[in-house]
């Protein structure tokens, strides 16, 4: 875990550590999020997403119809457990140590 101690300076401004903003590949003019957990701050960055990366309403809709007709004619896979599911999703990563 990288630690770091600093002063609060004028108009209650913290630097970050410079090893911190490499680690996190922070740059000028990234958004970061201030939450409070309990008696501490929790400082993440925020990842702004793409219009051209949001599900319309549309593909929903054909993603519906899609499943509709592997329902229909027999072809929808089925998993025994969620995490088969997550995993052929690709939301989760392989655990290669079992």
């Amino acid at each position: 875990m990288t630690e770091a101690i600093r002063r609060v300076g004028k108009k209650a401004q913290i630097t970050l550590p410079k090893k911190m903003i490499d680690q996190l590949a922070i740059t000028e003019g990234d958004r970061l999020l201030f939450r409070i957990s309990g008696k501490n701050i929790v400082i993440t960055p925020v990842v702004p997403v793409s219009k051209s990366s949001l599900i319309t309403e549309n593909d929903l809709q054909e993603a519906l119809a899609q499943a509709d007709q592997e329902f229909a004619d027999g072809s929808a896979k089925t998993f025994e457990e969620a995490g088969q599911l997550f995993k052929e999703a690709g939301w989760v990563e392989e655990n290669n140590n079992s």
